[in-house]
């Protein structure tokens, strides 16, 4: 699905408070659609850049990390669903990885 959703051979996102992300300027070009049952994708409407998944009965969210214009002081801690990765996607190894979405336990 992310794949789909951002064309490319995997999708970055940065975890997200719910309630500590305030958008500031442009919120009528916010628009979103249900990819999923229980997932919401934010994206631009008037560039159609992809800008947030969003779960049900979450509060955090992932934000496109593609979208920051300047550093977000972290770096990549895992990967999921490597079980679907593309063999013409380039990817550094990361230490830990998941075939599938992970427990939290497993995640930290």
């Amino acid at each position: 699905m992310c794949q789909k959703a951002h064309g490319a051979a995997y999708a970055t996102y940065v975890n997200v408070d719910l309630n500590g992300l305030h958008i500031i300027e442009g919120q009528e070009y916010l628009t979103h659609y249900e990819s999923s049952p229980g997932v919401v994708r934010t994206f631009c409407k008037k560039c159609g850049s992809n800008l947030q998944f969003m779960r049900e009965g979450k509060d955090r969210i992932g934000v496109a990390a593609g979208n920051f214009d300047t550093s977000i002081g972290s770096s990549v801690d895992y990967e999921i669903w490597t079980s679907s990765a593309p063999d013409w996607g380039a990817r550094d190894e990361i230490p830990l990885s998941h075939d599938t979405k992970p427990s939290k336990r497993e995640a930290n």
